[in-house]
């Protein structure tokens, strides 16, 4: 509804943002080889962590659903 201010980025009336929330599922720091597809990563009780703190959500750097390919 107006101009914004957020994490240092100003944002104006009209502007459009696009996430791409790919990238977050293939963080080194919290997958080892995060470009692998490594399914036995997956079928452990793993728990991942990023910064001590647990990561919900992880699992998903090759997508799924409406969600798979960002270019689809």
């Amino acid at each position: 509804m107006e101009t914004t201010e957020l994490g240092g980025y100003t944002f104006n009336l009209g502007d459009k943002v696009v996430c791409s929330t790919r990238t977050v599922h293939l963080d080194p720091e919290i997958h080892e080889r995060p470009n692998e597809y490594i399914p036995t990563r997956y079928m452990t009780q793993n728990k991942f962590t990023k910064n001590g703190r647990p990561v919900m959500n992880h699992t998903m750097p090759f997508g799924g659903g409406v969600s798979m390919c960002e270019g689809r």
